[in-house]
């Protein structure tokens, strides 16, 4: 009786409640998946609403064989229950074994089954993102046309569902060109590394023509991809050039540097007036390797400017900052639309050899003990003073990000260090939660040298017309944490660090 009286008492519930649980049930930082299915055990109740959660986002590497079955066993429960696809919002999937896909694959028909898919990421291949090229790629990689029937298929239907918003692809040869008209109904599509087209298949069809009269991509971005790629981009775009406002260039290999940027250019010019928000990751070793690319005509529309950047113990020149430098002197007039300039910089060690560091690399690495590493960030600070230019400039970010050699390293999580005062302590709890504990953030050697590093290039950075600078490091995407530094243009408060005015910081457009 008391089991019948306990589940009476769940159905009363009101819906809000439960679907509240569910969601803070979600948000856990561990064993969030074990307790969503506690839950739904516990009562029907929690069923539907724990499923949602659960079958939201999908994420798999098949490359290895035991992650192939568990994505195999998924896919039946998916045909096996229909109703489960239509929770799916988010899918990954990626694998280093693209001849995989030369087999018909009848988990893939599963894919019918989304009709909800908001997100689709299908890599295949290996990305090197280092930018070097590797002779053994083009044996990691596989031709649309040796996709089996069935997978192309597949693939199809996912690019053709209305809900589609966001598609990120890599890896392939040869995609017909009548697909990538197809993409421009998205919001936001990432191209990733040794993607081309099949410039051959006549993308000017009627259907085409229909979709390029009614395009909806608002953010781009380009990985190491052909230049062909991004010349029909352009000519796609110019249908409608005030329509992107975002556009993501990183990375950029050393072989065809100059075509890409050729090609990034002539996109700008034709599909790319309207542009918000422009990012750009350099090579060390190619300083001025975005031109011809010129930001002085999109100047008034431009609010977002970033630049990535690494210091290297074994390419530790006073260099790096050399792209951004040229970046704002076209940018730099009193009609100037930027509010934001993010620095994102990574450091790259010399005793691994994917390119990542470890604690002795540090050991005799200080860049702030180097004149000639500062006078770069005062000459940057003497572009931003300019006493007729960036009069909108709102604060400048400098990131921290971990570098890699496989993928494009995202910082998502943040936490802020004053500028003035003590640089190492951290804000108070002011209304916004407590701050992440530096275990949180995966607190490293790197974040140790980052914090030190970013406060000595903060004061560098005084005469800027902006606000306030922030500070962020971190990685965790699912504990993102967002904090504003103390602004030094703010009215002087006495009384040391509680004095200091923290703001959630605004992140994106």
């Amino acid at each position: 009786m008391s089991i019948d009286l306990r589940q009476s008492a769940w159905r009363q519930l009101p819906e809000e409640v439960i679907n509240s649980i569910s969601y803070h049930v979600n948000r856990l930082p561990f064993h969030r998946i074990s307790t969503l299915k506690s839950c739904s055990l516990t009562s029907r109740a929690f069923l539907r609403p724990s499923q949602a959660h659960i079958f939201a986002s999908i994420n798999f590497d098949i490359s290895r064989t035991s992650r192939f079955v568990v994505f195999q066993s998924l896919c039946r429960t998916l045909l096996k229950n229909r109703n489960l696809g239509l929770h799916v919002r988010e899918l990954q999937l990626r694998s280093d074994t693209p001849d995989l896909y030369e087999l018909h694959i009848p988990a893939l028909n599963s894919f019918r089954t989304m009709l909800g898919l908001n997100k689709f990421t299908f890599i295949c291949g290996r990305r090197s993102g280092d930018g070097t090229s590797d002779p053994g790629d083009a044996e990691m990689l596989i031709g649309w046309e040796q996709f089996a029937r069935t997978v192309r298929g597949n693939l199809n239907f996912v690019f053709s569902l209305p809900t589609l918003r966001t598609l990120e692809l890599g890896g392939i040869h040869n995609l017909p060109s009548t697909l990538l008209v197809s993409f421009m109904k998205m919001e936001h599509l990432l191209l990733d590394s040794h993607l081309s087209i099949d410039s051959s298949m006549n993308a000017t069809s009627p259907t085409g023509l229909m979709v390029l009269s009614s395009i909806r991509l608002q953010s781009l971005t380009l990985r190491e991809v052909d230049s062909g790629v991004v010349n029909a981009l352009a000519s796609m775009l110019a249908y409608k050039p005030n329509g992107l406002k975002r556009l993501d260039l990183a990375p950029v290999r050393l072989a065809g540097v100059e075509d890409f940027s050729g090609a990034v250019w002539n996109l700008l010019r034709l599909g790319g007036r309207g542009l918000q928000a422009f990012e750009w990751e350099g090579v060390s070793a190619r300083p001025h390797a975005f031109k011809p690319i010129d930001l002085s005509t999109i100047r008034t529309s431009l609010r977002h400017l970033s630049v990535s950047i690494t210091y290297s113990v074994w390419f530790a020149e006073p260099q790096v900052l050399i792209d951004l430098h040229a970046l704002l002197r076209q940018l730099s007039s009193a009609d100037a639309a930027l509010e934001v300039v993010t620095i994102k910089t990574a450091f790259a060690g010399a005793s691994s050899g994917d390119g990542s560091s470890n604690l002795t690399d540090f050991a005799g690495f200080d860049l702030t003990s180097d004149p000639e590493f500062l006078d770069e960030w005062s000459d940057l600070d003497k572009i931003l003073s300019h006493k007729k230019a960036f009069k909108k400039l709102d604060r400048i970010e400098l990131e921290y990000v971990r570098h890699t050699a496989s993928s494009k390293a995202t910082a998502t999580s943040s936490l802020a260090v004053p500028v003035r005062g003590n640089s190492k302590s951290f804000p108070p709890n002011k209304g916004f939660g407590t701050p992440p504990s530096l275990a949180e953030v995966a607190y490293t050697k790197e974040l140790e040298w980052w914090t030190d590093t970013a406060c000595t290039f903060a004061e560098r950075l005084a005469g800027t017309r902006a606000r306030g600078v922030v500070i962020v490091f971190g990685e965790s995407k699912t504990r993102r944490r967002s904090w504003a530094v103390f602004e030094p243009r703010s009215p002087e408060v006495v009384g040391g660090q509680d004095s200091f005015e923290w703001r959630p910081m605004r992140v994106g457009y």
